[in-house]
């Protein structure tokens, strides 16, 4: 279902950002990344992303491996 919210979070629940579904049900986002524990913990451990629920769809929770990609020069 698209235009629904869901919020990503590293594994100690700390929010990393927030993306809205597409026509396919999917969401995505480019949370900022800032060296330090809670980093280390998101590409240790992966996210989760999840989904509050609405009036017509049950809340979700899905787990998911996180892409590091550095830019150089």
């Amino acid at each position: 279902m698209p235009g629904q919210m869901i919020v990503f979070t590293n594994s100690g629940g700390a929010e990393i950002c927030r993306g809205v579904t597409d026509t396919n049900g999917e969401a995505e986002c480019n949370g900022p990344v800032f060296l330090g524990p809670p980093a280390v913990d998101t590409i240790a451990n992966g996210y989760w992303a999840n989904f509050e629920g609405s009036k017509h769809y049950r809340p979700a929770r899905k787990h998911g491996l996180v892409n590091v990609t550095v830019d150089c020069c």
